[in-house]
């Protein structure tokens, strides 16, 4: 009849449902209703999570290929104190997962960050550039500050630090690494800690609360893990440069000087360090 065609032609249409986007219901924007109940479209994302995955590690080596050498201060250094606090973190993460096999190289894990460090040749410029800023840094300190707390500094110390701690747990780190220079490294750090003429630089380093990710604590860690490595990477290789450089005296002597200061992990791996040469 002309008045229940009038009513049909007033009762609004309903929308179609929207498109589906990249391969996904439209559960993901919301199920739709109906007088039944809900309904649920189920959605498997493995394939959008793996792209996104491939996007996220091929964008972290393109920031690791451009690092380099760079005056320190200058636009592209701070670029790469930016990116070594992004590929600290993702390091710092990578590391943390359960390993399938204890004996599994670097190569065989999971730990993308540091892969792509070694494959790109970047572990020793990356050595040189941490051994230049500490010399930098206490060249300057006495006379500007803002080289041991400014944000920036701050970045690329505990950045590069931490980075390249993770890679000398790894027998192929070490073995690749310019040893001479990290001894000398070493050596330079404990040998400024352990001078009392120093003693406000380590006032301030130790009263910024994150001493645990400076140099002066982390180098412990890294004789111990170069010590621990020992077997595979040659004995007489590094016993002589820890000799030459008087490394274990150097190190119980800044542990004597600063313990009250030093976080139990420091203190922990200061104890370890010289396991590997003893008996």
């Amino acid at each position: 009849t002309n008045g229940s065609r009038s009513a049909a032609a007033r009762t609004p249409r309903p929308r179609p449902a929207p498109p589906l986007r990249f391969g996904c219901p439209r559960a993901r924007f919301g199920p739709p209703m109906s007088h039944k109940g809900s309904t649920y479209f189920k959605c498997d994302d493995s394939d959008e999570l793996a792209s996104l995955s491939d996007r996220l590690r091929q964008d972290l080596r393109s920031h690791i290929r451009q690092m380099g050498n760079f005056d320190i201060g200058s636009e592209r250094w701070v670029e790469m104190a930016n990116t070594l606090a992004r590929v600290a973190h993702v390091s710092d993460m990578e590391a943390a997962l359960p390993k399938k096999d204890d004996s599994s190289t670097l190569w065989e894990g999971d730990e993308a960050a540091l892969r792509f460090i070694m494959e790109d040749g970047k572990l020793n410029l990356c050595l040189r550039s941490l051994m230049e800023f500490k010399q930098h840094q206490f060249s300057s300190v006495a006379a500007d500050q803002e080289v041991l707390t400014g944000e920036v500094m701050t970045k690329f110390e505990k950045g590069m630090g931490l980075m390249l701690r993770n890679a000398w747990k790894h027998q192929e780190a070490v073995q690749t690494t310019d040893l001479a220079s990290l001894m000398s490294h070493i050596s330079a750090v404990l040998r400024h800690a352990g001078d009392s003429a120093n003693a406000g630089f380590m006032e301030v380093m130790f009263g910024l609360g994150d001493a645990s990710a400076r140099q002066e604590c982390l180098v412990f860690e890294y004789l111990g893990d170069v010590l621990g490595h020992t077997d595979s990477v040659g004995e007489d290789r590094i016993m002589s440069l820890v000799q030459d450089h008087a490394l274990l005296p150097l190190a119980a002597k800044v542990l004597a000087i600063h313990h009250g200061n030093m976080s139990d992990a420091t203190l922990l791996a200061g104890g370890r360090a010289p396991a590997p040469c003893v008996g």
